[in-house]
């Protein structure tokens, strides 16, 4: 079975999966983006890393990107320059209420259908594909069903699995126990594998992370599919779970962003809010004013830099944020 790697969440596994293909929703690690056969000036971290696992996993026959930041389309062009690997720019409009932009996005799914089948997969029928979104959603309400009984960083950890892996049994993974603390919610882009130590930071600290906000943790994920929808057209139904259930910044306009923050911080009693950005990343940069206005919460601003002296700032910054939040 053929391996596609992406890293973007507007990336439906589910239609990779039903065409026959294994997909790998890519966690890059902070150290493949000091590469330095892929230094290029002006080019995030984030992108340069993927860029490299790209170029460089043996297991990945085949490479989709999306044009949700510029970043990641420089890092189309750069790999289609570099490498003979079959890849794919799947364009997603950020323009998201007008009929006319959802009719769009399911169109570039059946663009990546078509090149899914270029690689050896097969057209999905109907049943076939309601099978796998089934069994998908019903891995990923398993996911969120334990969290309160893992610790934070244990849950990202098992949410990285499945975008990895694929659904999985969930034997064994009940063993972390839940900490206690200040529940906070932890809201930002993609995360480094080496950023999950924010976790740690967060609950060996006094806090306890109880929304996972970031592209890696739930915001990543789609909406559930519709009931009704997904007999009668269920491609149609698998593209509005995630058109309108994976909520970024860069969608105009990104008022969904908030509501659903919002909605997830109400319902989890959250007292404060950390958002945990790059620095290279202005879309959450500029966020940040109008997170603290919509969410009615106290928000800290973490920049992430991987190095220990970073490190013991961030611990400091926590620290104090939680003790005026007591």
């Amino acid at each position: 079975m053929k391996t596609l790697i992406y890293t973007c969440p507007y990336v439906p596994a589910e239609w990779i999966a039903a065409h026959g293909l294994r997909p790998r929703r890519i966690v890059c690690r902070g150290a493949n983006a000091g590469a330095m056969m892929l230094r290029r000036e002006g080019m995030c971290p984030y992108a340069r890393a993927f860029l490299h696992t790209a170029l460089t996993r043996d297991d990945a026959d085949a490479v989709v990107v999306t044009t949700l930041c510029d970043q990641m389309r420089r890092t189309f062009d750069l790999l289609t320059a570099t490498s003979s690997i079959p890849a794919l720019l799947l364009n997603v409009p950020a323009m998201w209420e007008t009929t006319a932009a959802f009719d769009y996005y399911v169109e570039q799914l059946r663009r990546l259908g078509r090149f899914l089948k270029t690689l050896g997969g097969l057209d999905p029928s109907d049943d076939h594909l309601i099978a796998v979104m089934q069994h998908y959603q019903q891995a990923r309400r398993s996911i969120l069903g334990v969290q309160p009984h893992l610790s934070a960083r244990r849950w990202a950890e098992l949410a990285e699995d499945f975008g990895r892996t694929g659904p999985a049994d969930l034997d064994g993974t009940l063993g972390d126990r839940p900490s206690v603390g200040i529940p906070l919610a932890i809201i930002g882009g993609p995360l480094f594998r080496e950023d999950f130590d924010i976790y740690d930071i967060i609950e060996d600290n006094g806090g306890r992370v109880v929304f996972d906000g970031t592209e890696t943790g739930h915001r990543g994920w789609p909406d559930e599919f519709d009931a009704a929808a997904i007999d009668a057209d269920p491609l149609t139904a698998l593209a509005r779970a995630y058109f309108d259930g994976v909520r970024d910044p860069s969608r105009r306009p990104n008022d969904p962003l908030y509501v659903w923050l919002k909605a997830g911080c109400q319902s989890r009693s959250v007292r404060g809010v950390v958002c945990y950005r790059h620095v290279w990343c202005d879309a959450w940069h500029a966020e940040l004013p109008r997170m603290r206005e919509r969410l009615g919460l106290p928000v800290l601003d973490i920049e992430a830099r991987n190095d220990g002296a970073a490190e013991q700032r961030t611990t400091g910054r926590i620290l104090a944020f939680l003790e005026m939040l007591q």
